[in-house]
């Protein structure tokens, strides 16, 4: 028995030195954090939070805007944004150069919405990063940014 815990232990330890494997998980507690956060908070799921911010972030945006930077499928943001225009959380207006396009802004409530959530975002951001010294985030983000080129790449094998 103690063989077979040490044989768990280690290929534990060697699946945890895999970075996408880290990176899942890691995502994956981010996202539970963040999804009970806004629980608590607001009426908003995640994906929704994320489409806000980036909308805020970004200023008005198309919907193919919008799905390059949050990297989503078109037919489920579409959805998505449907539903948070029902909800009066984006406005779309038609695109004075091409009618086929809206362009999604955040509504007024919106607005009121994320200024209301930003404080508390903050305070979760502060908590995940606030003792990591400046050097060692900065070297983070690179390496983020290194994976992040070389996961767009489709011809690794």
């Amino acid at each position: 028995m103690l063989d077979d815990d040490l044989v768990r232990k280690e290929a534990i330890a060697a699946l945890t030195r895999i970075v996408t494997f880290r990176l899942a998980r890691t995502q994956n507690k981010l996202n539970a954090q963040m999804t009970y956060l806004l629980r608590q908070t607001s009426d908003l799921s995640l994906v929704e939070w994320r489409i806000l911010r980036m909308i805020a972030a970004y200023g008005p945006a198309t919907m193919a805007d919008l799905a390059r930077l949050v990297e989503m499928d078109k037919g489920q943001l579409s959805r998505k944004v449907h539903a948070m225009t029902e909800r009066d959380l984006i406005t779309l207006i038609p695109d004075p150069v091409d009618h086929r396009k809206f362009i999604m802004s955040l509504s007024p409530s919106a607005e009121g919405l994320l200024e209301r959530l930003m404080p508390m975002v903050s305070r979760r951001i502060d908590g995940l990063v606030g003792d990591i010294p400046a050097d060692d985030l900065e070297t983070f983000f690179n390496v983020l940014a290194h994976i992040d080129r070389a996961a767009e790449q489709r011809d690794l094998i």
